[in-house]
């Protein structure tokens, strides 16, 4: 099978050969390929290379992992939120287990792709997507930017802000919720964990914040039960 992608590795429309691999499991990629269109670059496994663990959860883990360039460009370190494969599941299992991991990274890259958020400073940038090969099928992964600073509970316990930077802090949060409502979309899991925090450009302040983890956004368009999820 041969696909057509931009490729931030190897240049934009480039044709890619893809094996077949496990029967079924690139259909299942389809909705991923879908929701991240034409502006966002692939990003090929052997680009990516693992330096630590950031965090795990059931159906992800998120690396630091070294990313090195097509460009003159050295390599830097970037984030890649990963999902992880269900081995010993039986086979029904690990089934759905792929397609409802795959729903929630579908969810996530529509929200960071969306128009309105790619280019606000208190949302996490997504660089790319891609998948790598298991026995288990194939795992889709994004590539977003790494904050040497970590979540911002991280940053609460090690670092003794002042009450105003705290309050800025919180107020790029705020921003950040007035973004995705202004979208309409809801983050769904919004906690300090899933903020993150970053060195600030405005020289003003030291720090800020941007809202990240976007794996269960919720339309606010679809059903009024999405109100009900967390902001």
């Amino acid at each position: 099978m041969t696909l057509t992608f931009p490729l931030h590795c190897i240049g934009p429309f480039q044709t890619v050969r893809v094996d077949p691999g496990v029967p079924g499991d690139f259909e299942e990629l389809n909705p991923i390929v879908s929701a991240a269109g034409i502006r966002l670059p692939v990003i090929l496994p052997d680009r990516l290379t693992f330096d630590s663990r950031l965090g795990k959860g059931t159906s992800f883990e998120v690396n630091r992992e070294v990313f090195d360039p097509p460009s003159n460009r050295s390599p830097y370190y970037v984030a890649v939120k990963h999902v992880i494969p269900a081995p010993e599941a039986p086979l029904e299992d690990q089934v759905k287990h792929r397609r409802r991991r795959n729903d929630s990274m579908t969810r996530e890259l529509r929200a960071l792709t969306n128009l309105g958020l790619v280019n606000s400073s208190v949302i996490l940038p997504i660089l790319g997507y891609g998948w790598d090969n298991s026995p288990f099928g194939r795992r889709p992964y994004i590539v977003v930017d790494y904050s040497e600073h970590g979540t911002l509970t991280e940053y609460l316990r090690r670092v003794r802000s002042t009450t105003a930077e705290r309050r800025e802090l919180a107020l790029d949060v705020a921003v950040g919720l007035k973004v995705l409502h202004d979208n309409h979309i809801a983050h769904g899991d919004l906690k300090p964990s899933n903020v993150l925090v970053f060195d600030a450009e405005d020289l003003n302040r030291p720090q800020m914040a941007k809202l990240a983890d976007f794996g269960e956004p919720q339309s606010l368009k679809t059903t009024s039960s999405s109100l009900l999820s967390t902001p």
